[in-house]
């Protein structure tokens, strides 16, 4: 009986391992072939949401914390090493990129096969981001944002009252460094 119980394990283990559907872009950036069609059709124009589209969103280094009342200094070392971007176009999409802290840009620095592909959707009076992750075979988390003027703020947590507060900052860049299309 035993051994049936761990071939039967075995068995649900292995299939699990088939059910993904990710994809390698042609510059290292992951991809799920299906999950992300449900969300097309409910994307909507980022600059109807005062989010532009002519240059980079780029993180910085504090955050606001709902508990506490406090804006603070990010302290998570993987934080502090990197920058991180948001590219955002006209159709809904949008792709995040990570780069070393000040490393310089280059124009292949926002090409969308290198970066994690997103949404911005308008649901129930509210503004979200679906952000892709390869977590459990491909998924998305929902992040809520406003902007205010220049500013990207991305509100992340589910909890009202428990939430962290992201700011992300527009930067203007050459457009030889955003002139790719995207392909969804």
């Amino acid at each position: 009986m035993f051994k049936y119980l761990i071939i039967f394990i075995l068995s649900l283990t292995l299939c699990s391992c088939f059910k993904c559907d990710l994809y390698l872009t042609n510059q290292k950036g992951l991809r799920s072939s299906k999950l992300y069609k449900k969300y097309l059709k409910n994307r909507i124009d980022p600059n109807h949401v005062n989010i532009k589209t002519h240059g980079v969103y780029k993180s910085i280094k504090y955050k606001y914390e709902e508990e506490s009342k406090k804006i603070s200094k990010i302290t998570d070392t993987i934080n502090l090493k990197n920058d991180y971007y948001f590219k955002f176009y006209t159709n809904g999409t949008y792709y995040s990129f990570s780069k070393k802290r000040n490393a310089p840009l280059n124009k292949n620095s926002f090409d969308p096969e290198k970066g994690k592909i997103g949404f911005v959707i308008h649901k129930r009076n509210k503004n979200y981001f679906l952000d892709y992750s390869t977590i459990n075979c491909g998924s998305f988390s929902k992040w809520e944002f406003e902007t205010k003027k220049d500013t990207l703020i991305v509100k992340q947590g589910n909890n009202k009252g428990w939430r962290i507060f992201y700011y992300y900052v527009l930067q203007d860049v050459s457009n030889e460094f955003l002139n790719y299309p995207t392909k969804i």
